[in-house]
């Protein structure tokens, strides 16, 4: 029984919860990383500057518990790092120097007597440092993208029985939702929209995982404007829409004002001036239905039918996500 317990500033790295009551501890500035906290009770409890990094939270009840902008949960909780992981090729793993049982286990068991290194002079560890963090921190942007078609691939619910990997996943769900609500609460709406984003995130993974069409619906959120917590997010959008319709159009051609045609020909020379000019009307079509005077031959003029369409719906997704940061 640990009710209003006075933890405050303590170092609990490592330390076994399960199942414990704090309710209305006071846990602000203490250090609980890899800490198992599963099925304890936290309600109405301090958790100011606490950090929560590594730390296992899944049914934990921290319903009306007291946050701040310093307290700290980590990028990523280990439940769906570890599910991330096992659902990449070996070569990979090996590629990204990933180490051995790493959010494996944790609990008092985790970590050996002395600091990280091993080293038995020290008697403790004085602050938990993620292996974790400085792993994702140190993957390239090449790590990451090899990464993710590899698990795009493992978990290809017509390849392979990817069912391992969901129940870790939907755990992973549940705890985003509970340290989302409590951000929410609060309010810190930076750690909010971080959380919520993870969320969103394992729900994609998860219906990819069952096959489910709903993952199409989540995917279409990511890249359009990251679950409504990315205004960057839209214009990176609105610019793929842009770019990738310049490429199309000339392909049946363009035909200006002058009579000039611009379509791709085998025998031609590329010319800037035709280029800047078919990127200029595919940002005119993609913020308005006016063609200028252009004239798009052929099927060009059904691609920038839906080109006005998309930009209009980037338009208002633009619109909503701003409201929304003004709002919360």
């Amino acid at each position: 029984m640990f009710v209003s317990s006075k933890l405050h500033d303590s170092k609990l790295i490592c330390a076994n919860f399960r199942s414990a009551e704090l309710d209305l501890a006071e846990l602000h500035d203490a250090d609980c990383g890899k800490a198992v906290f599963e099925s304890a009770s936290l309600k109405q409890a301090d958790l100011r500057g606490a950090s929560f990094v590594d730390a296992d939270l899944f049914d934990a009840d921290i319903r009306d518990a007291e946050v701040d902008h310093e307290t700290e949960f980590g990028s990523q909780i280990c439940r769906e790092f570890s599910a991330d992981r096992d659902a990449e090729w070996d070569w990979v793993k090996s590629w990204t120097n990933l180490p051995e049982e790493l959010c494996i286990e944790r609990g008092p068991n985790s970590e050996p007597t002395g600091d990280s290194d091993g080293n038995p002079d020290v008697e403790y560890i004085d602050s938990y440092e993620s292996d974790r963090e400085k792993y994702m921190n140190q993957r390239k942007r090449r790590h990451q993208v090899i990464g993710a078609i590899s698990r795009l691939i493992n978990r290809n619910p017509f390849m392979r029985d990817s069912q391992q990997n969901t129940t870790e996943l939907e755990k992973s769900e549940g705890i985003y939702l509970d340290i989302k609500q409590l951000f929410r609460e609060n309010p810190v709406p930076e750690q909010r929209r971080q959380f919520n984003i993870r969320e969103k995130e394992t729900k994609r993974k998860i219906s990819y995982i069952k096959g489910s069409f709903s993952w199409l619906r989540w995917s279409s959120l990511r890249w359009s404007m990251q679950y409504g917590e990315s205004a960057k997010q839209v214009i990176i959008a609105s610019l793929g829409i842009i770019l990738l319709c310049s490429l199309l159009y000339p392909i049946w051609g363009l035909r200006f004002g002058s009579g000039e045609a611009i379509q791709y020909s085998l025998s031609g020379e590329i010319s800037a001036d035709a280029i800047l000019s078919v990127v200029f009307y595919s940002l005119r079509r993609l913020i308005s239905p006016t063609d200028g005077s252009v004239t798009p031959i052929g099927p060009s003029e059904w691609i920038a039918l839906g080109e006005t369409a998309i930009g209009a719906l980037l338009i208002a997704v633009l619109a909503f996500v701003l409201g929304r940061r003004a709002t919360t």
